[in-house]
């Protein structure tokens, strides 16, 4: 079995799911958002990106943070956002709303 998983010499990676039963989404220290994965510890400067923005928004988020070499890492993936509490899931939504932000140029008065 262990062999199946191997493949060259590395694990197969698998999507870890975060529900509100093993995961704690919280606004931590200097605004930024924190979860706590139970079992394992507490992730820090966290944000959130979706896998399919357009047709499943509150669908298959994917929640990462940066490592001390500066790494993106991936911590899991959050299959439905309504099965979360309301405050865990206005904070996974403003995170999504920094990490989309784009200007939009309404007009343009001069050249």
């Amino acid at each position: 079995m262990e062999e199946d998983q191997k493949k060259n010499g590395e694990e197969l990676l698998t999507a870890r799911i975060l529900t509100p039963e093993n995961a704690k989404i919280f606004r931590g220290t200097y605004n930024l958002l924190h979860i706590l994965v139970k079992d394992e510890g507490l992730y820090r400067g966290v944000f959130a990106v979706q896998a399919f923005p357009v047709s499943r928004p509150r669908q298959f988020i994917f929640l990462y943070y940066y490592d001390f070499q500066d790494r993106q890492r991936e911590i899991g993936m959050i299959e439905n956002l309504d099965s979360f509490p309301p405050e865990s899931r206005s904070l996974v939504l403003e995170s999504l709303a920094k990490y989309y932000f784009a200007y939009e140029i309404e007009t343009i008065h001069n050249i």
